[in-house]
């Protein structure tokens, strides 16, 4: 009998109109605009190398519950004539083969060995100078005066960072990157979002070292903390690229895998962070236990079940002596993501927080956040005020959420500022009480006596 479609010229024997055969139907829909009829060809399921495909193994019963996103059916309602009704063949999409997780990430390469010279320009830790720049809310106060609030505006600036700058100038990093591959990314969200991450590869330096962790369901990494060498871009690369996109969406399980990528390392670069994205709500992580607020503008209760070290506020008794903190810079990619969840990550971990609005800006954004990260000049700033006149105390230093304390009855104050990138400023305010000075009080008391 002739082709189903009637118009391509194609012969084929009636034991050929069979659902195993019916996938390669879709070849001849370009037939239907062809007026006139094309010389007759082999039909190519009479070739003895083809194999129909078999829909008992092209289709997993087991995989049922992720929908048919994972699947290509074909659809026969173009036909001009009624057709048989057969079941529908799907291609599935395939999944990479991955090897076991090990049990600690304690797989990360070792560092550069640096010189110990701190002017060294081999030392990317070395020591920069920072500006610092006191403005007093008046220039001066009579001796006989008391205040009881005082203000001083104290300022940091960061070095600059010179244009030829190399790799060595700054302080190398160390990065994970925790991305959505739920089964909202598929198309061509996750494509730019590969080609993003690609972008920030090609940025970082041999001394920099970079970890993938994907986040669906289940979280998993994808490639341990590597220095970007050339052969570590290319292993970063073919873990990226390998991002197959199907599943829920579970936050909390991304997160924690990437926290265990840094908390687990055996070396430690000066710099840290995590670069998380996401175009959705957890849906993982919701119950009558930890309910959801999906029309609230309160923090949704699942961020409860962070590491302490992205959300401060879960530090339990047992580990509050755990100082260090790991900023997060989260990325709502697209209108469906939460951005009160990911502000609230973002805030807490000192972070950053980005909204994508359209898919094609991902990489101006990456680019955006991977710009300072890479320009950062000096780390662990201290900043320390002291009292050099009596009578002049430090009542307090609303610093935000920059560490501070007050020692030695009000003589003395820190900031812990942290690390700066180049040319940053902060600024911050010193607020002081001021007694009228004990020569004045002397004086005063003679004067009395002499009345």
């Amino acid at each position: 009998m002739w082709c189903l479609l009637g118009k391509c010229g194609i012969r084929a024997r009636p034991s050929h109109i069979h659902s195993r055969v019916l996938s390669l139907l879709p070849l001849h829909l370009h037939c239907q605009a062809w007026q006139s009829p094309l010389p007759r060809l082999q039909c190519p399921m009479e070739s003895s190398s083809f194999q129909c495909p078999n829909p008992s193994t092209d289709i997993d019963p087991s995989n049922a519950f992720c929908g048919l996103s994972n699947y290509i059916p074909f659809s026969f309602s173009m036909f001009p004539t009624p057709v048989p009704q057969f079941p529908p063949v799907f291609t599935r999409v395939s999944q990479p083969t991955l090897p076991p997780e090990p049990h600690q990430f304690s797989d990360d390469e070792p560092l550069i060995a640096v010189t110990a010279d701190p002017t060294s320009l081999a030392s990317p830790v070395g020591l920069q100078k920072v500006t610092i720049k006191a403005v007093p809310e008046r220039p001066a106060i009579a001796a006989s005066e008391s205040v009881s609030l005082f203000t001083v505006l104290v300022g940091l600036k960061a070095p600059s960072l010179s244009n030829d700058a190399g790799f060595a100038q700054r302080a190398p990093i160390d990065l994970v990157t925790v991305l959505d591959v739920s089964g909202s990314m598929l198309g061509s969200k996750l494509d730019l979002v590969k080609r993003a991450v690609n972008f920030v590869i090609d940025n970082l330096g041999p001394s920099d070292r970079l970890s993938v962790v994907s986040f669906a369901t289940q979280a998993r990494r994808m490639l341990p903390l590597r220095r970007m060498t050339e052969n570590g871009r290319e292993d970063a690369k073919r873990a990226v690229n390998a991002l197959v996109a199907s599943g829920g969406t579970n936050i909390v399980e991304g997160l924690k895998k990437g926290v265990r990528v840094l908390e687990e390392r055996r070396h430690k670069n000066p710099v840290t962070s995590i670069i998380f994205l996401s175009d959705g709500n957890d849906t993982c992580n919701h119950s009558s236990v930890i309910p959801r607020f999906s029309s609230s503008r309160e923090a949704p209760e699942y961020l409860r079940l962070l590491p302490a070290s992205i959300c401060p506020a879960n530090r339990g008794t047992d580990d509050m002596q755990q100082e260090e903190t790991f900023p997060v810079h989260s990325f709502g990619f697209g209108s469906d993501h939460d951005p009160i969840a990911m502000h609230s990550i973002s805030d807490a971990s000192g972070g950053t927080f980005s909204f994508i609005e359209s898919y094609e800006m991902v990489q101006d954004a990456f680019a955006g956040c991977i710009g300072g990260l890479l320009s950062v000049v000096t780390q662990d700033v201290l900043l320390m005020v002291r009292s050099a006149s009596h009578g002049v105390e430090i009542q307090t230093i609303p610093s935000g959420r920059y560490a501070s304390e007050i020692s030695n009855q009000g003589s003395q104050g820190v900031v812990k500022v942290g690390e700066l990138y180049a040319d940053e400023e902060k600024e911050f305010l010193i607020n002081l009480s001021i007694r009228q000075s004990r020569s004045m009080n002397v004086r005063k008391m003679r004067e009395r006596r002499r009345f």
